[in-house]
């Protein structure tokens, strides 16, 4: 009887807020139409305004089995969301004087390795450090992702990997092992595991009953929504989480539980002014260029409005929240689903209660009439930075058109905007092409508010020559794997550490690029092949690779 009146309260509440109106809750109930069925995973969606919950509603089902209906209190892996709890416990301990944010980390892991650079708390919270990422390590050295794993495997991985994408403090890199690192620091310090010093200091004092640091995959948890995802059939199958990992993920809540989360940037219940201030302001790069991600938060703006933003992913979950301060508006978004992608479905309803006129302007793009000059000079082959994910664009009978590095599809462009475009198969997936200081042009690729920055490249024609050069047998003394290239034919073939194999496509002069790495080949003075350097999209760069 309990779950029955909570599902029908949930139904409820947004019909009876005096600040959801029925044509705004319409509104949203078509943004979810196509999710909506029992017989489909979904979302759940809950709006906030300041920090109290005016509007929560369940789209689809948690569990196909057993056709239970999704509801705000359904309880959701929420991925990389998890950041936001781990960073303001390192913000807490800041507070209580137990650590400094300029402290080396290896003062409290020494095991972790000397990279002949200082590596500080702060790079770590701001993802600077330049630290490898400890999922694109187990891919490499052929780990299994899916298989089991917790922080203890996970650490004694990172001690192994030497090198560092990047100075510390200089470019600003996504690494899930920033936020592991800081769990084990969390623990050094306090004497407290992230789960429990995380109980103790925020969970408990916001009332937060339903949340919690998953410390045991195989614990049973009653109102758990079940993560599918799609396969080519069509049908639905079961995502497994099979770790025991925490702190760049790991995090289980409910939306009910989350608006209260969202309720203390408002109340300051727990850390007071200082710690809001320390997680909510954007610090400078070393570079002189101002931080655009601190503390567990994206800091932008969306359709000119200010926010702070951040998304969350894995194992067939999803989860989006963003938050406009100006507007004391907040709203998250967490799904069940791997094949749904809530970003773009969250600035909608952002603009619905705080842009209603853009909200109506982005249902239907406008079109508009480029000239064929204009669209000619967009053609052309982009590669992603620090990667080597390509894509060509192909001017052809009037019509820009997108072709993948990966997929070989051809897809047809539509204009909205002088230099913006949107897939005609995917209108949530817009193109727009820029130029930079340099004179160089570049392509933003954007899919439902996730951006990828591309930068057009002069591909180098292949010939027997340069095939045969570039053949053969490659070691990383740093990860300790082989990476053997081989000439069949007129290809030449990747065969990677992990044990997959790929085509390696032409990419600039003396690069080659398999799957989502990008290979820069060394020459000695002579001209012969030495060696390459690996980047593999910002996650895992600069791997040197040794020809035998």
């Amino acid at each position: 009887m309990r779950v029955f009146f909570l599902f029908f309260l949930s139904l409820t509440i947004g019909n009876f807020s005096a600040q959801v109106t029925p044509a705004q809750e319409k509104s949203i109930d078509s943004l979810f139409s196509g999710i909506s069925k029992d017989n489909m995973p979904g979302c759940v969606i809950g709006i906030m305004k300041e920090g109290k919950l005016i509007f929560s509603k369940g789209y689809g089902s948690a569990n196909l089995d057993y056709n239970i209906p999704l509801t705000p209190e359904s309880a959701f892996s929420i991925g990389g969301l998890s950041r936001q709890v781990t960073a303001s416990c390192i913000g807490l301990l800041i507070a209580q004087g137990k650590i400094q944010l300029t402290d080396d980390i290896r003062k409290y892991i020494p095991e972790l390795p000397d990279f002949g650079t200082e590596v500080n708390i702060k790079s770590l919270v701001l993802h600077t450090s330049g630290i490898r990422d400890y999922f694109r390590l187990m891919d490499i050295t052929g780990a299994d992702v899916n298989g089991y794993y917790d922080n203890d495997f996970v650490l004694k991985l990172i001690e192994q990997a030497k090198g560092l994408n990047n100075k510390p403090g200089t470019e600003f890199i996504l690494s899930n092992s920033n936020d592991l690192i800081l769990a084990e620091l969390i623990h050094r310090v306090s004497g407290k595991t992230l789960p429990d010093f995380a109980k103790e200091n925020i969970f408990v004092p916001l009332g937060m009953e339903h949340t919690f640091f998953n410390e045991d995959c195989h614990q049973v948890l009653p109102s758990r929504a079940t993560p599918y995802k799609r396969i080519n059939t069509g049908a639905f199958e079961q995502c497994l989480v099979n770790n025991d990992a925490y702190g760049d993920h790991g995090l289980v809540t409910t939306v009910s539980d989350f608006s209260k989360w969202d309720q203390n940037y408002y109340s300051q219940q727990v850390g007071g002014e200082s710690l809001h201030k320390l997680l909510y302001s954007a610090p400078a790069l070393g570079n002189g260029e101002i931080e655009s991600y601190s503390f567990g938060n994206f800091f932008e703006k969306v359709n000119g409005m200010k926010s702070l933003y951040l998304d969350g992913f894995g194992s067939g979950f999803k989860g989006d929240y963003y938050r406009f301060p100006d507007s004391k508006f907040s709203l998250v978004i967490f799904c069940n689903r791997e094949d749904f992608i809530p970003g773009r479905t969250a600035q909608l309803i952002s603009e619905l209660f705080l842009a209603p006129v853009l909200f109506k302007q982005s249902a239907l793009p406008p079109k508009e009439k480029i000239q064929t000059k204009t669209l000619e000079s967009y053609a052309g082959t982009y590669q992603m930075n620090r990667a080597g994910i390509t894509v060509e664009i192909l001017f052809l009978n009037d019509t820009l058109r997108m072709k993948g590095s990966q997929s070989g599809q051809e897809h047809v462009l539509l204009p909205i905007g002088k230099h913006s475009f949107r897939r005609a198969d995917a209108g949530q997936i817009q193109l727009s092409f820029l130029t930079d200081a340099h004179a160089k042009r570049k392509l933003e690729i954007q899919n439902d508010g996730n951006k990828a920055l591309f930068t057009r490249i002069e591909t180098a024609p292949l010939n027997d020559s340069l095939l045969s050069s570039f053949a053969g047998n490659y070691f990383s003394k740093e990860l300790k794997v082989k990476y053997r290239i081989v000439l069949q034919g007129t290809e030449l073939i990747a065969y990677l550490p992990n044990g997959e194999s790929g085509k390696l496509r032409a990419g600039a002069k003396d690069e080659l690029n398999v799957q989502s790495d990008n290979l820069k080949f060394i020459r000695d003075a002579s001209g012969i092949v030495t060696g390459f350097m690996l980047d593999s999209g910002g996650n895992l760069d600069e791997v040197k690779f040794e020809k035998n």
